[in-house]
């Protein structure tokens, strides 16, 4: 049974962690790059379609542009909005997209406009991969991580590069059927195909992954074939607005979320926004405020399902002032009673996607109750460990059933580390990392809350090998290769998750260390050894905390009154007194850390100036006299 992608997919997070890696900002800077060739020279003619290869960095990309611009008018005009089927595509004696027909999927047709454009550019595109695709150990693999990029027209033709580029990779001789794929982001397109042509996507498990959609709610020209018959979107489309951005995989939800926005918004205009528009809109998602309180919408939550339908569209801009609209009212209500039906009909436990389901469902739970922390005042680990409201001890159910999911999931990714559709996929180590962000400092808080409990990495009942096991990954494919600069980190530091998801356990660890330094100090007598262990982890553990301030890696609910962290600096602050002397005892007494993150921080310092040894275990306190004799 093919059962369509659920709602929730943790959307807004993974819209951040997008923004986050600077997939974006690349793109559209290579895009703006062709663009200013094509128009350097007004008074020649410019093709109508182009590309050119970008070689950066570990990284390449491959942008299309169109000359002119393509705008909702051309979309508009006579045939504009015609398909152009497969049959007619293998009669014109252009067999290149075959690969798409199948027995179950015997037909499909594309945009005309799109279609033509690409097959007019195909000569020149099919002598492209030997740029990008190299020979190593007896199989072909990309060169490096490769986008495919677009804007209007020009993502379409992108999109259909893909297909192809996709198709011929699938060919070639590899020892590892999981390898690295390239991945197309598209910027303001508009729809290129029917029904048909997402089938023969969906019938290959990992080639939906390989397209990002980004869509701004003041263009028109993406939603306007909606109106048309016969066209539906494929791959997950990143929908954009003033508020902030979200993800959405579920083509039925896309369609009605692009409907609405072409009602309430009253979009039509057929002139088309500035190019300038989408490279401003990269760089306003760079500075949001991710965890602004959802809590003040308005909007009565009676569960996670509707906890998760808000935060889908007030990320887009429906939901926020406008949630007593009879039609906004009337979206939120249609999109809860299809997902109750697509939970509902996916009672057989032995279905997978009602387990991929439940889990996005209870990240978006999460997601509303980290915002509702921070809306009262408190971190989100605190208020976990302290359980003093209801919703602190509802999470617990939702982080149990995320927990066993993601270590079913990394089990089976280390065990069959070639099946299709593994660990590799960048959607999949998104999620994972989100997950372990999220959720590890609520099992840290658990652990912790039994006080007898120490050594939370080392102990075997301690963390657990898949939180290990995510992090590495996450560090191998991911971040190695889209490593974020200190500037991003520091505009999105509030919406930001602590980079470290064992902050918290240094933390407690850092508390202990204080609390067996004051009792020898108080009883005398006691173990030295252990005392001078103590001594060496709190002065690893301030340079520590003050390198994850330099690097803007800490989330704000840090230093919010009455943390776990707050409380640590005042006891050792205790021990040492007014006069100890370091970076993060100025950082801490002229109260910089309440300005954390902000632009009128210049003081702190880089991680590239702190010139320590972050290993705990090298600190055995030797040579500390800055303890004196407590």
């Amino acid at each position: 049974m093919n059962h369509q992608p659920p709602i929730f997919n943790s959307g807004v997070e993974l819209a951040s962690s997008v923004v986050d890696s600077e997939l974006l900002d690349q793109s559209w800077s290579s895009i703006c790059n062709l663009y200013t060739e094509v128009n350097s020279h007004p008074h020649q003619q410019s093709p109508p379609a182009t590309f050119k290869i970008f070689k950066q960095h570990n990284l390449t990309i491959i942008a299309f542009v169109t000359s002119p611009i393509y705008t909702p008018q051309h979309l508009q005009q006579q045939g504009g909005q015609d398909l152009m089927t497969s049959a007619t595509l293998k009669a014109q004696n252009f067999p290149h997209l075959d690969f798409l027909c199948s027995r179950g999927n015997p037909s499909f047709s594309i945009h005309s406009d799109a279609v033509s454009s690409f097959v007019r550019l195909f000569n020149d595109i099919k002598a492209s991969p030997h740029q990008f695709l190299v020979s190593r150990d007896d199989e072909i693999v990309l060169e490096s991580p490769l986008i495919v990029t677009g804007h209007a027209l020009g993502g379409s033709i992108a999109s259909l590069f893909t297909l192809w580029l996709l198709d011929g990779m699938s060919q070639l001789p590899s020892k590892k059927p999981s390898k690295k794929l390239p991945l197309c982001i598209t910027f303001g397109s508009p729809l290129i195909g029917d029904s048909g042509l997402h089938r023969g996507i969906s019938q290959r498990s990992t080639w939906k992954s390989s397209f990002l959609h980004v869509v701004s709610s003041h263009d028109f020209l993406p939603r306007l074939l909606m109106t048309a018959s016969n066209y539906k979107p494929f791959g997950t489309f990143m929908l954009c607005s003033e508020m902030d951005s979200t993800c959405v995989e579920d083509p039925d939800v896309v369609s009605m979320l692009f409907l609405k926005g072409i009602e309430l918004a009253h979009l039509g205009s057929g002139e088309g926004l500035p190019v300038e528009h989408y490279g401003l809109m990269v760089e306003h998602l760079k500075r949001r405020d991710l965890c602004e309180g959802s809590s003040d919408l308005g909007w009565p939550v009676a569960d996670s399902l509707q906890a998760g339908i808000i935060l889908l569209l007030d990320s887009i801009g429906i939901a926020r002032n406008q949630h007593q609209h009879p039609s906004v009212t009337d979206l939120a209500s249609q999109l809860y009673r299809k997902e109750r039906l697509s939970v509902l009909s996916k009672r057989n436990a032995m279905d997978p996607s009602r387990k991929l389901n439940d889990i996005k469902i209870k990240m978006a739970f999460l997601e509303w109750y980290k915002k509702d922390c921070k809306n009262k005042g408190v971190g989100y680990y605190d208020s976990y460990k302290n359980q003093r409201a209801t919703s602190d001890m509802d999470i617990a159910k939702h982080k149990k059933y995320l927990t066993n999911y993601w270590k079913e999931m990394v089990e089976e990714a280390e065990s069959h580390p070639q099946k299709e559709g593994a660990y590799v996929r960048m959607t999949w180590l998104y999620a994972g990392n989100t997950y372990r962000k999220m959720v590890e400092p609520l099992d840290i808080a658990e652990y912790y809350r039994k006080t007898e409990n120490r050594d939370y990495m080392k102990v075997k009942q301690g963390r657990s090998k898949h939180y290990i096991l995510l992090e590495k990954w996450w560090k191998e494919d991911c971040e190695s290769h889209h490593p974020m600069d200190l500037l991003s980190k520091k505009r999105n530091v509030d919406g930001n998750f602590t980079e470290d998801s064992c902050f918290w356990a240094h933390v407690e660890e850092a508390r202990f260390s204080c609390g067996l330094i004051k009792d020898f100090g108080r009883f005398g007598g006691g173990n030295e050894e252990e005392k001078r262990l103590s001594e060496g982890y709190l002065l690893w553990f301030e340079r520590y905390v003050m390198e994850q301030i330099g690097n803007y890696a800490l989330n704000p609910e840090v230093f919010v009154a009455g943390s776990s962290f707050m409380k640590w600096w005042a006891e050792f602050h205790g021990i040492l007194g007014s006069g100890h002397r370091s970076e993060l005892a100025e950082f801490m007494r002229k109260g910089t850390f309440r300005k954390y993150g902000s632009d009128t921080v210049t003081n702190t310092p880089h991680r590239d100036e702190l010139m320590f040894n972050m290993t705990p275990g090298n600190f055995d306190g030797k040579n500390v006299s800055m303890f004196g004799s407590c």
